[in-house]
């Protein structure tokens, strides 16, 4: 689990790293500029993927607890990434490569060519759960050519006729030396799955609590899930209704050694109908998700560049059906949520009152 957390959070920087020819200046502003923009691309997905499967299993029937009455509950969700969730448009970083020198007659240039000319915009690159192989985005090498010509043009004041008998063979080796820009792999697995344990108590007025989370280490790093909830039944309100209804809140969030902490919540409406040992159950919900990375990241041979980011899932609407069987104290429930991403989520628990 720690691989894969390591790396969901050093690939989105890793491909920040450009060849020596590459000027090293500024460097760490371009990891900054990577991680803001397409450390965001890369990992967005995570976002809504983790949301979509926190917010997963908060109930499997609306009707509340009696008094004291409680059940205890595993789910384990499985989200499904959709084509559009395995792919990102990548930024081309603000900033410039320097060619080597390049002779003409006496004098020597090295030239500036920023990264906008030098590589192509709109190319798609995996997100962490695309393709495993990392890509890279080639060297337009006309527009570098072009651009290594206005400047000598503009530095020598011959003419491009002239710079090509002069200098030409040593234009085509400094274009043939810049290198493209590499760009990361996925984990090849368009498939989350998330597992949270929770603890459902009934109160008085027709309320219901509850409280999720566990804590684990991993390595030497703290892990932990918390959250919390609480659903307040009302169809008794409505006159001979035969479909219990309820509205709740729920709030789980994560912290992974205070790198990675995420924020993830919903406000659902659940309806359910119970007969003997089944209870079909439904419900609509209004999501969110965050999650922010903060940490310090250290490029070979350089200065430690501090990374700090804050991204948003597209989580806002789902739809919840389920089945629930119970055979005495044993219940076990399955359910398919559809929203931005389809989440399938499976309960065991037991349940007393």
């Amino acid at each position: 689990m720690k691989n894969i957390l390591r790396k969901l959070l050093i690939i989105p920087l890793s491909f920040a790293f450009i060849a020596p020819a590459f000027a090293q200046d500024g460097l760490g502003e371009t990891l900054k500029d990577l991680a803001e923009q397409n450390g965001k691309g890369y990992l967005g997905p995570v976002v809504t993927a983790f949301g979509t499967g926190m917010n997963s299993g908060t109930f499997h029937r609306a009707k509340p607890h009696k008094i004291l009455g409680f059940d205890v509950t595993i789910n384990i969700t499985g989200i499904s990434i959709p084509e559009a969730g395995q792919e990102f448009e990548f930024t081309i970083p603000d900033n410039e490569v320097t060619t080597p020198p390049i002779a003409v007659g006496t004098a020597s240039y090295q030239i500036p060519i920023p990264f906008s000319t030098l590589y192509s915009s709109g190319q798609m690159v995996p997100t962490f759960f695309g393709d495993k192989d990392g890509g890279e985005i080639p060297v337009n090498s006309t527009a570098a050519r072009a651009e290594i010509m206005s400047y000598l043009v503009d530095e020598t004041g011959q003419s491009e006729a002239d710079l090509e008998l002069a200098a030409g063979t040593a234009i085509d080796a400094a274009v043939g030396a810049l290198e493209p820009l590499p760009t990361p792999g996925g984990i090849g697995l368009p498939v989350f799955a998330t597992m949270m344990p929770q603890f459902s108590v009934g109160l008085p007025l027709n309320i219901e609590l509850t409280f999720r989370g566990f804590t684990t280490k991993v390595d030497d790093d703290e892990l932990k899930f918390g959250g919390f909830g609480a659903k307040i039944g009302f169809s008794e309100f409505i006159p001979l209704f035969p479909v219990d209804l309820a509205a709740g809140f729920y709030s789980t969030n994560l912290n992974f050694a205070e790198i990675v902490k995420a924020q993830n919540s919903i406000l659902t409406l659940q309806a359910s109908k119970s007969i003997p040992f089944i209870t079909v159950y439904g419900g609509l919900g209004i999501e969110s998700s965050s999650m922010s990375v903060e940490y310090e990241f250290q490029p070979e041979g350089l200065a430690a560049v501090p990374i700090e980011f804050d991204m948003d899932g597209d989580n806002k609407t789902r739809f919840t059906a389920g089945l629930r069987l119970k055979l005495a104290l044993l219940s076990l429930q399955a359910d398919i949520n559809t929203g931005e991403f389809t989440a399938f989520n499976l309960g065991l628990g037991l349940t007393f009152r």
